[in-house]
């Protein structure tokens, strides 16, 4: 089983799936391209509520979605924290508060420039976790295609790990 990890935009915003014709154009090819199963919907703006759109995307597909509100990262919290130990938290308190496990499930990361620090935490958790990493271009009158950018591992021991 695949799972979509994804953060939501903030509500209002052309990039938030205030339906599920949003929520399509936004993760359709996305969804198609991963095989996912489960999408995992990240929301860093204090909700813990699924969006519509992907509500009903999910339900239209026959896939599980899940919305998990998680810490927004802030340069200003910053200041009187050692920088390290600040990005550690916040990824292990992402981690322990969502599903997100390399166990049992393939991973997909959907990373976009909007969601700022978000974007690096999703990025680092596919580095800890694997999966693979995706982004979306698009335009206001067309779908957003799906474009895979990781890079493959070789396997311990195959000729190519050298």
């Amino acid at each position: 089983m695949s799972t979509l990890v994804l953060i939501v935009a903030e509500r209002g915003g052309p990039f938030y799936p205030e339906n599920e014709d949003s929520a399509k154009r936004l993760f359709g090819d996305l969804i198609k391209k991963t095989g996912a199963k489960k999408i995992l919907a990240l929301r860093a703006d204090s909700s813990k509520r699924m969006p519509a759109g992907i509500t009903e995307l999910a339900g239209s597909l026959g896939i599980e979605c899940k919305c998990v509100q998680v810490d927004k990262l802030e340069l200003s919290s910053w200041i009187d924290e050692d920088p390290d130990e600040f990005w550690s938290d916040t990824l292990e308190t992402t981690i322990l508060n969502s599903p997100i496990s390399s166990n049992g499930s393939e991973l997909s990361f959907m990373l976009h420039s909007g969601t700022g620090f978000g974007a690096g935490l999703l990025y680092s958790l596919y580095e800890m976790l694997g999966g693979s990493l995706w982004i979306t271009e698009g335009g206001v009158d067309r779908d957003y295609t799906a474009i895979r950018l990781d890079r493959d591992i070789p396997d311990e021991g195959s000729p190519s790990e050298a």
